[in-house]
């Protein structure tokens, strides 16, 4: 991304660093849109509680694009939000991810992860493009749902790929692809799931306009659930969006045996699900390397790219002792959280 200058154009302070110097239209009213505005269209949902083009110099009309979407543009929230995929697409999925900045090196400006978003047939209504993602969540390939993690903001070092000075311009450069419009004006507050944008419907580039139903609406407020108790071991807290009823293992001692655990629909946090404690069974499959002595957890009903995150696993060691594990490994074709730390666990005392 090319570095650029505000302060001129904009009459903006320099603490105010955004990415694009240009001059955009006069603030109008939000529009709205939904799928059925356009015949086969998605709407684009608002990743996070933010604002679409803050400063007024990175908006859709003249943003720079480099994810070869048919308009940008840049929208704000502060370091740390979770960065996720709203649409009312019928399925989507992640077809590829990459460092944003040239030369290869996330840490410069992080990544980009592009999505594909499905019609109920299974045609591609169009791809929507989230650049400077820290901490990806997901994996190209992997399938992922409305709600779905991708990853979260950052502010990267000042660079002519991200020209930021603090925390007011933190940003996902947004790009959307596929007979597209925008849904906002500039310098508009939207939550999480207000329409951003649309694509499959055969819009001309530019303002959306048609139907004006209320855009995708937000999560029903979330409902913690406590850590399952009862069971033969402890349960799993599998730190991302699995499907429910789905089989977890991991051998033991001599590897001739193993745990089975079932994943259920809620979780302690919203992007996150319990594993119930089902039974010990002898070993079914292979249970694994177990370089440090702890055998992976094995996803047996997924394959391979369609669980990604981290797990906690509770010790019975009577001193709270929780293992960590990050889903990056792959035994007999089915998704596996590889062992990478022990500490001591809120909720496992």
């Amino acid at each position: 991304m090319k570095k650029h200058r505000t302060w001129w154009r904009a009459g903006l302070h320099l603490s105010l660093v955004v990415v694009v110097a240009c001059t955009a239209a006069p603030a109008e009213p939000t529009a709205r849109v939904s799928s059925e505005a356009a015949t086969g269209s998605v709407t684009i949902g608002m990743p996070f509680d933010g604002t679409f083009d803050r400063f007024g110099i990175a908006g859709p009309t003249d943003h720079h694009r480099v994810a070869g979407g048919d308009w940008s543009a840049d929208v704000y929230a502060g370091p740390g939000t979770a960065i996720k995929v709203r649409s009312t697409a019928a399925s989507a999925k992640v077809t590829s991810i990459g460092a944003t900045c040239k030369g290869g090196d996330p840490a410069l400006g992080g990544y980009t992860i592009n999505v594909a978003l499905l019609r109920g047939d299974g045609s591609t209504a169009g791809t929507a493009h989230y650049l400077h993602v820290a901490d990806p969540r997901v994996k190209a390939g992997q399938a992922i749902g409305d709600g779905e993690v991708l990853g979260v903001t950052r502010q990267w070092p000042r660079s002519t790929c991200y020209d930021v000075t603090n925390a007011n311009g933190v940003h996902v450069h947004f790009e959307a692809k596929g007979s597209s419009c925008w849904a906002v004006a500039s310098k508009t507050d939207l939550g999480e799931g207000a329409a951003l944008a649309r694509v499959g419907g055969g819009d001309a580039l530019g303002r959306c306009v048609g139907a004006t139903p209320p855009a995708t609406p937000p999560p029903p407020p979330f409902d913690p659930a406590p850590r399952p108790t009862g069971g033969p071991f402890p349960a799993l807290h599998v730190k991302s969006r699995v499907m429910p009823d789905r089989f977890v293992s991991q051998c033991v001692g001599d590897g001739s045996q193993e745990r089975v655990w079932l994943t259920t629909t809620r979780g302690p946090e919203p992007d996150s699900r319990w594993a119930d404690a089902k039974y010990p069974q002898f070993a079914s499959a292979s249970c694994g390397a177990a370089p440090s002595g702890v055998f992976p957890l094995v996803f047996r009903s997924h394959n391979t790219g369609e669980v990604s995150g981290w797990i906690g696993q509770c010790e019975e060691d009577g001193k709270g002792t929780e293992l960590v594990y990050r889903v990056d490994g792959v035994v007999d074709g089915h998704p596996a959280g590889i062992f990478q730390y022990s500490q001591i666990g809120a909720d496992c005392k």
